[in-house]
């Protein structure tokens, strides 16, 4: 694996360096990185965009198939790879906050097979050479655990937060009251370990996907705004209305994918979790005995995840598995799993094991070009009468931001039961001016920045 550190960067417009090879050097384009296929007797013009991403969002209902019996398995494995990654330097396991597997790599265990496969699957028409360098290519991953509906005290909440919001920027697991579920701020996903050498740099993955391994928690939100050009450095151009975003609730075996320029998160505050039961039933006056027969039968119908804690509490929890594409760049801050963690999981499949019975992890796409249709619905501005829904604060870009929510609750709401009864479970939103805008506020401010800048460090930028 080919990780380049800043100081080896090319500089734009630069004579050529006959002792340099210049091919392995970081090219940007539009925010991702790109082959240097720079010829001086080759037109611009005639330069072919790569052909992922293939579009800005797309849902796949039934995309992992897990055998009953093995799926809380599978569960809790990513669980421990969720825990282990929290640890301190020093400690058994690997202390970074995501994980890297090459494309040339051969999985150690399930987990890493399944990154692969999803991979490939993004990734099956590129031809290596042509439309990218597999050496410099892979998948960052990582996995998420919340808790939901208050079945986690607020002091343990924070020390999930603490935990991974003290490692790197991007996203944060909000702390809320023990009756809301956690939430994941909204952020972009991108090699903050190259930001923090060059600010203003953001270089994202080609594609960012979510696989749900259970039907419960805080649907995911996707908006169609891209982070700002290095040359804006006011950040400027994250200013105003977003107009366009996706939502996809949880589903057990659901796989979504988006440009990995995007801005995301699960804001639960905004877009709560809904069981589907309750959609039908949104108007019932149900007795506290009838309720609570009602939310045994959500629980099975959805295949809720229930852990135990040492006390013996039921806990229920959101269960995902994130893969980023990345193509021509390893982000700098993500290892590969640590060798003693990758023993306790379940090992690959193999080809003995396929003889006897089926492989209980079955990733069924082979490619991603046929995605699910997905219906589409309107968020309009709150009526003079009728409450905002409020605002969600967040640093995008090492700057304070703040989303005006100029909407009512229960308009976004229905957004979430629209999403919840469509067959793929994924919604596109189509906001109407005004109903949802960015405003950009101050720089943040790192207390542990040294002032020290970097000095001949320079990137090639193909604008």
């Amino acid at each position: 694996m080919d990780q380049h550190h800043p100081k080896s960067y090319g500089k734009a417009n630069h004579a050529p360096d006959y002792e340099h090879d210049h091919s392995k050097d970081l090219i940007i384009d539009e925010g991702f990185a790109v082959l240097n296929d720079f010829r001086l007797s080759k037109p611009k013009s005639n330069h072919q965009p790569d052909p992922i991403p293939r579009y800005p969002f797309a849902s796949f209902h039934n995309a992992l198939q897990v055998d009953p019996k093995h799926l809380p398995i599978l569960r809790d494995e990513c669980e421990l790879v969720f825990s282990a990654r929290d640890l301190e330097e020093g400690d058994a396991y690997s202390t970074g906050v995501t994980f890297f597997l090459p494309a040339v790599a051969t999985p150690r265990c399930a987990l890493e097979a399944l990154v692969l496969q999803i991979f490939k699957a993004h990734t099956t028409d590129l031809i290596p050479g042509q439309h990218y360098d597999m050496e410099r290519s892979g998948a960052e991953w990582w996995t998420l655990v919340l808790e939901t509906k208050g079945h986690t005290t607020t002091e343990e909440k924070g020390e999930i937060k603490n935990s991974i919001e003290d490692k790197k920027p991007g996203p944060t697991i909000v702390d809320h009251e023990e009756d809301e579920d956690a939430e994941i701020g909204l952020h972009f996903d991108a090699d903050y370990g190259l930001e923090e050498q060059l600010p203003h740099y953001m270089l994202h993955p080609r594609i960012s996907t979510v696989t749900y391994l259970t039907d419960i928690g805080v649907p995911t939100l996707i908006l169609e705004k891209r982070s700002p050009p290095p040359t804006d450095t006011q950040k400027l151009s994250l200013d105003g209305d977003i107009t366009k975003g996706w939502l996809s609730c949880p589903k057990s075996g659901k796989h979504v994918a988006f440009d990995g320029r995007f801005l995301h998160g699960a804001p639960a505050s905004f877009f709560p979790a809904v069981a589907s039961e309750a959609i039908d039933n949104v108007n019932d006056d149900v007795d506290d005995s009838k309720q609570s027969s009602k939310r045994r039968r959500i629980d099975e119908n959805e295949t809720a995840y229930h852990a135990t804690t040492p006390t013996g509490t039921n806990i229920k929890k959101r269960v995902t598995l994130l893969v980023n594409i990345w193509i021509n760049h390893c982000p700098l801050d993500a290892e590969m799993l640590d060798d003693e963690l990758c023993s306790q999981l379940s090992p690959v499949w193999s080809a003995e094991d396929k003889v006897s019975h089926p492989n209980p992890i079955l990733w069924t796409l082979p490619h991603v070009n046929t995605p699910d249709p997905v219906p589409t619905t309107t968020v309009d501005v709150a009526q003079a009468s009728v409450d905002e829904a409020g605002v969600e604060t967040a640093i995008l870009c090492n700057h304070n931001v703040v989303l005006h929510f100029h909407s009512s609750k229960d308009v976004l709401l229905s957004a979430v039961h629209a999403t919840k009864k469509s067959e793929s479970q994924s919604l596109e939103i189509n906001f109407q001016p005004g109903a949802l805008v960015l405003e950009v506020g101050d720089e943040a401010i790192d207390e542990d920045d040294d002032g020290e800048e970097n000095e001949n460090e320079v990137i090639t930028i193909d604008s």
